[in-house]
């Protein structure tokens, strides 16, 4: 447990520390407010955690047990009656408790951090709204289409001053067109269900231009509502179900709940099917060394997450009967762990019979 742990410490790190690089240059872009990165990332930890602590414990399991074939003492162990039998269950209790707690994080957990990220995310104070706007500075938006501009900023960052925004205006079969407002003041607005956010802008001009011809539209406002569509991709680009309650999805039939449930369900199995393989391939010798399968076992693992994201696929597109779901892939993976757990046995008892 003191390996797993470590093991899973360390991931966290890394994780965290590159979330936290993209997020720290989101806000220096102006993409979301720097108040609110702590919690970006808070939210974000479940959902590492759920995929960290198994392979945490893979490899915590393979890095023990690895050093004990090394120094000898599991050969110790087995003199003394410790068969891989018991070593199996002696391993399966720290893999059932780990388990739970993965399925605690990914079954309640994970969808109520999301739905947190997704508040904070769609609240128009954060996302490209006017707390990212920093006074006497350019911010550029999405792919470099949209620029805006604000001389200063009120003491409760409420509303702007002398503001200034460029658009170019994409048009098919004509040369573009450059849209650029001047307006006093301005205000990030809402509607109720944040679901739609704009800008209000009190008091200016809108001018309309074509590069390289004189010509240009002018029209004077008292209010203009200029539309805001860019928020935080990472989570505008998770589906709704990922921060839908369970209970709200065990009453749902679509596809796209049905998948989103078993794979909830799915991980905390996953933990004592790779603790089984970890314990298999963590045989070896003072001349291989505990190091020698980390690779091989690493890359097994992986295989194992690729196969069950791309059966999660498969159910929402309909490829896959929800009633097969990931219970094949379960089975094939605990039959390769069984297989390596047993193989010297199997040999064995296949020679004795060959005798």
């Amino acid at each position: 447990m003191v390996s797993m742990f470590a093991v899973s410490f360390s991931l966290m790190l890394i994780v965290v520390s590159g979330r936290l690089v993209r997020l720290l240059s989101q806000a220096a872009s102006g993409n979301i407010a720097g108040d609110v990165l702590f919690w970006m990332l808070l939210y974000r930890m479940p959902s590492f955690l759920e995929l960290i602590l198994p392979l945490g414990m893979f490899l915590g399991i393979l890095l023990a047990y690895g050093r004990l074939y090394v120094e000898s003492e599991m050969t110790v162990l087995s003199a003394c009656g410790v068969s891989t039998r018991k070593l199996a269950g002696y391993t399966m209790v720290s893999a059932v408790l780990v388990a739970l707690l993965v399925g605690f994080v990914s079954l309640y957990v994970t969808p109520a951090a999301w739905q947190k990220a997704r508040d904070i995310s769609n609240d128009p104070r954060n996302s490209e709204g006017i707390n990212t706007l920093v006074a006497g500075r350019f911010k550029t938006y999405g792919d470099g289409s949209r620029v805006s501009y604000t001389r200063s900023l009120n003491d409760t960052r409420t509303e702007m001053e002398n503001v200034f925004i460029a658009t170019r205006i994409p048009e098919e079969n004509r040369e573009g067109r450059v849209q650029v407002i001047l307006a006093e003041k301005g205000r990030i607005r809402a509607d109720k269900d944040n679901a739609v956010r704009y800008m209000e802008l009190d008091r200016g001009h809108r001018y309309v231009v074509t590069p390289g011809h004189r010509e240009a539209e002018i029209t004077r406002f008292g209010t203009l509502g200029q539309r805001i569509d860019e928020r935080d991709r990472d989570i505008a680009q998770r589906p709704d179900v990922d921060a839908t309650p369970t209970f709200e999805l065990l009453q749902r039939s679509d596809l796209e709940a049905v998948a989103a449930l078993q794979w909830r369900i799915a991980l905390p199995l996953t933990v004592p099917i790779v603790a089984i393989i970890a314990l298999a391939m963590s045989r070896t010798n003072h001349r291989k060394g505990r190091y020698s399968k980390m690779l091989p076992a690493v890359i097994l693992y992986l295989l194992y997450l690729v196969l069950m994201s791309t059966v999660r696929n498969g159910i929402e597109d309909g490829k896959i009967s929800p009633a097969v779901s990931f219970w094949p892939l379960h089975g094939v993976f605990l039959g390769i762990g069984l297989l390596l757990l047993y193989y010297e046995r199997l040999v064995m008892a296949i020679k004795r019979r060959g005798r």
